[in-house]
């Protein structure tokens, strides 16, 4: 592994890991050895409009699609019913209220949970900002893997106001913890506030060492990057909700969204 105290330079990505004795890990699908001794879960801390979706489906297309978690807790919707359905953040508040061990019990089957918050008129939750989730999450799992993928500042600010105005809707649900909270916030609090948040994920990993942390930036090389640590195809890594005007159009095995 990588020594937890040595950080590239993040436009190269980078990976901290506590010293641990050599381990091969193979990849059960195409039997090749992986770099790293990657430790799941995994969780990724990446910002809604900075890849969420396209992690999400790298992860299904290099594993399987049963080792995924997207934002709802069941991996098929064929046996969806309205009302029993729930969001993965719902989940993670709801064992965090009634501290239940592990962070994740009850919120999917999988290896990989992403796009884990919640955004309501009346409920804001990211567990990697609200109610101490990634205290939470280290608690269970001490040497599970953070992922996070960061994109251009300016980029990432643009891609949020053209998605329904989501800086609007994160002001009036009462986002808070770094969140802007002037409905008339500027383009460039609202880049300060995400690059903040980049810079918290890493303090805390920092302060966590047995914790393996991948930050990627989100670019043309991120699949190549990913093909590096895991070895699987850089084609399962894509591009998806790049053109916002179809941003709600779903699939029609998933439930409509809430």
């Amino acid at each position: 592994g990588v020594d937890s105290t040595c950080w590239i330079q993040s436009v190269q990505g980078n990976i901290h890991q506590e010293q641990k004795p050599h381990r091969v890990v193979t990849n059960l699908l195409t039997d090749q050895p992986r770099p790293v001794d990657i430790t799941y879960p995994m969780l990724v801390t990446a910002m809604p409009k900075a890849g969420t979706t396209t992690i999400h489906d790298y992860f299904r297309c290099g594993m399987g699609s049963w080792t995924g978690a997207h934002q709802w807790t069941s991996l098929t919707w064929e046996s969806y019913e309205p009302r029993k359905m729930t969001t993965i953040g719902e989940c993670m508040i709801e064992n965090t209220n009634n501290n239940t061990h592990p962070f994740l019990k009850g919120c999917g089957n999988a290896m990989v949970w992403s796009d884990t918050g919640v955004l309501r008129s009346n409920l804001c939750y990211y567990p990697f900002l609200h109610r101490q989730g990634l205290e939470r999450f280290y608690e269970s799992y001490p040497h599970g893997t953070i992922l996070h993928v960061v994109r251009n500042t300016s980029s990432w600010v643009s891609s949020a106001f053209r998605w329904n105005n989501l800086p609007k809707r994160w002001v009036k649900a009462g986002c808070d913890n770094g969140f802007p909270t002037n409905l008339n916030a500027t383009a460039e609090e609202w880049g300060l506030f995400y690059e903040s948040v980049t810079e918290r994920i890493r303090t805390f990993v920092k302060d966590h060492p047995s914790l393996t942390y991948i930050e990627l930036p989100l670019s043309d090389q991120t699949g190549s990057m990913l093909h590096d640590i895991f070895r699987w195809p850089e084609e399962c890594w894509g591009h998806k909700n790049v053109n916002d005007k179809i941003q709600n159009r779903q699939p029609k095995t998933e439930p409509p969204r809430r």
